[in-house]
């Protein structure tokens, strides 16, 4: 006994122990040291008094791998139940002999030939997991190690000497959620946006209250919402292909408003709206110059075929039908040019006759355009006065053809924003042209505001122009046509 954890052997026990044999070790009172696999008991150098034993980790070790093999199937298959190998629970408590001299080899008695491997079979086996385990005590915080004894298919899954030297870590337990979560994930990208529901409703079928319930649930109403605004983005996209082909098919540009009518409702959603607003604009605008132009022709032909005292008559007619035209002025000037060739052709008169009733059609565009002004004061408006009753059916607003109730809606909203409203005219500035006949009348000039809103606290003060178009302004006068500008704030 060197001490109390090795034992030196001598030759006349070592040399009679032959390769690959199972040593059992006993003490004092038959009791089992350890068992040993030759050669885990190392020969000296021939220098020293014997063999020694290893340390108790390697007798541990060598333990191990007699449980082990006695634990296989295999070698328990191989060894009949009168085999003469010696066993663990084979070996026999010795009888208590002096110290060193109970320590005995175990010999086993080898089979008649043609048996060897039964004996050699399980031998190799235990070996072989003998060097697995030496290697797991080496090696125990590798990744090596761990591979043998935590997969499922290692060779020291099962052992459990091993698990006991290796550390194998926790399996995460299974989260349907997640998984489901994953599977929703993978699905999204093999869908189109119209199918990617079926995605979500297969999450919510085995999670409806998961982690990511609301996030799957607002996912599936926005790809909900991009399928619907898909298809009405296609279905206005035809639509505007047949709007397109109805204007082709109209030459007449003043039909190409039965068009704009019958699309208006069916492109609302941009680019298709505001395309439709331009078409609808610019077949308007063709429609009023294509009417002009033959107005104005049709002037020409009632002036070619009247006389110069008849020219006034051509002139109202064409005024009354295009009160907002560009030949306004020319028909204007044509008249006036053939009121005083008719007058030269006339006898002059004993007394001069009263002033021409277009000079009683202007005095009465001027009070009509003082008592605009006045209703669209706060002081007229508390008086009762009232812009109602001031524009045609049809009106010229700031160059764009509007019915004479929505100018007066766009009145309303004004009066609304500024609630305090003050309006003075420049006299000096106002000026009034009518027609021979006194039908329509233009009014230009420059009035000075000043506006006030108390919801939310502003103010505007400055000097506007203005520029009216008032037809029948002796009988009953309306505006057919308003434009102006702010010519400076204050």
């Amino acid at each position: 006994m060197v001490d109390s954890t090795s034992v030196r052997l001598g030759p006349e026990i070592v040399d009679y122990v032959e390769a690959d044999t199972i040593v059992g070790l006993h003490g004092e009172g038959g009791k089992l040291l350890g068992v040993q696999v030759w050669p885990a008991i190392r020969p000296s150098a021939g220098a020293s008094s014997g063999f020694v034993m290893p340390n108790r980790l390697e007798m541990a070790v060598a333990t191990a791998v007699a449980e082990v093999v006695a634990a296989t199937p295999a070698a328990a298959s191989a060894t009949p139940a009168h085999s003469p190998v010696a066993t663990f629970d084979e070996l026999p408590p010795l009888p208590q002999p002096p110290l060193m001299s109970n320590i005995e080899p175990i010999v086993p008695r080898l089979k008649p030939a043609g048996h060897s491997s039964g004996l050699l079979k399980p031998l190799l086996i235990g070996n072989g997991v003998a060097l697995l385990i030496l290697f797991l005590v080496f090696f125990r915080g590798t990744d090596a190690a761990r591979g043998l004894v935590c997969e499922p298919n290692s060779p020291l899954a099962g052992a459990e000497i091993a698990k006991t030297l290796i550390s194998c870590p926790a399996k995460p337990a299974f989260n349907p959620e997640a998984a489901a979560y994953t599977d929703y994930l993978q699905c999204l990208p093999s869908k189109p946006v119209c199918a990617q529901k079926a995605c979500s409703d297969v999450y919510l079928s085995k999670v409806p209250i998961g982690n990511h319930a609301e996030q799957v649930r607002a996912a599936a109403a926005e790809s909900q919402r991009s399928c619907v605004a898909d298809a009405d983005k296609k279905t206005a996209a035809d639509n505007f292909a047949a709007f397109n082909e109805c204007l082709r098919a109209n030459p007449n540009v003043c039909s190409r408003a039965q068009c704009v009518d019958r699309f208006r409702y069916k492109l609302t959603i941009e680019p298709y709206a505001s395309s439709l607003r331009q078409a609808a604009d610019l077949a308007a605008n063709d429609c009023r110059r294509q009417q002009e132009d033959a107005g104005f022709a049709e002037f020409n032909r009632c002036v070619a075929g009247a006389a110069a005292c008849d020219t006034a008559r051509c002139a109202s007619a064409f005024t009354s039908a295009n009160p907002t035209s560009a030949y306004i002025s020319r028909v204007l000037q044509t008249a006036e040019n053939a009121a005083r060739t008719c007058a030269a052709a006339r006898p002059a008169p004993q007394q001069l006759p009263s002033p021409p009733q277009v000079n009683s059609a202007e005095q009465a565009t001027r009070s009509f355009i003082a008592r605009y002004y006045y209703s669209s004061s706060s002081q007229g408006e508390a008086a009762g006065a009232s812009l109602s009753n001031f524009f045609a059916s049809n009106v010229t607003f700031y160059g764009k053809p509007m019915s004479g109730a929505a100018v007066m809606r766009e009145k309303s909203n004004y009066n609304k924003r500024w609630n305090q409203r003050s309006f003075s005219l420049r006299d000096d500035s106002l000026s009034v042209v009518c027609n021979s006949s006194g039908g329509v009348c233009r009014a230009t000039g420059q009035v000075l505001f000043d506006v006030a809103s108390t919801s939310p606290q502003r103010n505007a003060r400055g000097l506007s122009s203005f520029d009216f178009l008032v037809a029948d302004p002796q009988s009953d006068p309306k505006v057919v046509g308003e434009s102006g500008n702010v010519l400076q704030r204050y």
